[in-house]
C-alpha cells in the first residue's frame, strides 16, 4: 500500500493523511516517500519544540485509533514520529482561516 498511496499523496499535494485502526494515537512530522527505502520516509521538518508547520513539504500522518477497542502498546518510536499516545480519546481538528489552517496540538498553514 505504501508504494501505491504515498506517490499519489505527493502528486495531489496532500498535506494531512488521517487513518485509524491501530488502537492508539500517533502523528508524524512532515515526511515524503523514500523510493530507495520505503520503510524509512524522508523527514522534511522535524521541529521538535514547535509543532507549527507553514506550507509543509510532504505529508503529516495521523493514526487515530483511540476509541472503543483494546489499546495496543508501543514498542518504540520511529524518528519521523512527532508524538504518540496510548489511551482512549478522539481527534478534534479545528479548521480555521477559510480552511487554510488545521489545529489540534500542532498547526499547519498553507
Amino acid at each position: 500500500m505504501r508504494q501505491n498511496y504515498h506517490p499519489l499523496f505527493a502528486e495531489y499535494d496532500i498535506d494531512l493523511v488521517l487513518q485509524a485502526n491501530n488502537h492508539h494515537y500517533q502523528r508524524s512530522y512532515p515526511i515524503i516517500y523514500n523510493h530507495n527505502n520505503p520503510k524509512n520516509p524522508i523527514l522534511t521538518d522535524d521541529t521538535y519544540n514547535n509543532n507549527n508547520y507553514y506550507d509543509p513539504k510532504g505529508q503529516i500522518f495521523a493514526t487515530v485509533g483511540t476509541g472503543g477497542a483494546s489499546l495496543y502498546p508501543f514498542t518504540g518510536q520511529a524518528p519521523y514520529i512527532a508524538t504518540q499516545y496510548v489511551g482512549f480519546g478522539f481527534l478534534n481538528l479545528d479548521v480555521i482561516n477559510d480552511g487554510t489552517t488545521i489545529k489540534d496540538q500542532f498547526t499547519m498553514t498553507k
